[in-house]
């Protein structure tokens, strides 16, 4: 790994760890917060806490030379164990993120065609999250070990890298058209709200 990227790591993971660790404090301290949008929070919180220590544990086994020079090898248990983790928590990250948007659509939907007690099935994206994530992280087991970007699937031309990569563009794709169509609902009820009021005030 080049070592301008290590000491870039050193010197602002610390920040996204101490962000992560408030958020969990926060969920942790105040029970009133403990509704599915902050349970969502606090599980995306989690994963990320985890994978910026993936990162800095890559950078001090960098530093420390205890990684192998041999980077073809996949035996080094440290760096399989930093890539498995780096694999599972980055997907289940942005799982968590996209759970988020699926929440705000959900409450959006709610608003229109569902009863006022319905609850969102926290339970079921947990299932989904960790689930999906552990499958995904499970598939390239056989191919973890050092890279040039630390410790991931090895081979710049590996197809097992796509378990990262096409999951994550899926997620970020599909929540972008999630938050257009939300956007778009938002503006269309508030252009039909003011020709309502318009239209009741000429009668």
């Amino acid at each position: 790994m080049n070592q301008i990227i290590v000491y870039i790591y050193l010197m602002f993971l610390p920040l996204s760890i101490l962000g992560s660790c408030l958020i969990i404090y926060t969920y942790i301290r105040y029970k009133d917060l403990r509704k599915a949008g902050a349970n969502i929070v606090f599980c995306q919180s989690i994963c990320d806490l985890v994978d910026s220590g993936k990162y800095l544990a890559t950078a001090i086994l960098t530093l420390s030379s205890l990684n192998q020079t041999d980077r073809d090898s996949a035996t080094t248990l440290p760096c399989f164990i930093l890539a498995f983790v780096g694999q599972s928590s980055a997907i289940a990250t942005t799982a968590w993120n996209f759970m988020l948007n699926i929440l705000v659509a959900w409450m959006v939907f709610k608003a229109d065609h569902m009863r006022q007690g319905s609850e969102f099935p926290i339970k079921y994206c947990h299932i989904y999250v960790w689930g999906s994530t552990l499958a995904l992280s499970l598939i390239p087991i056989h191919q973890y070990g050092p890279t040039s970007v630390g410790c991931w699937i090895k081979g710049p031309q590996n197809l097992y890298r796509l378990t990262f990569l096409v999951s994550i563009g899926l997620y970020v794709a599909v929540s972008i058209v999630i938050m257009s169509w939300i956007l778009h609902k938002i503006r269309r009820d508030k252009v039909l709200s003011t020709q309502h009021h318009h239209f009741i005030s000429e009668l």
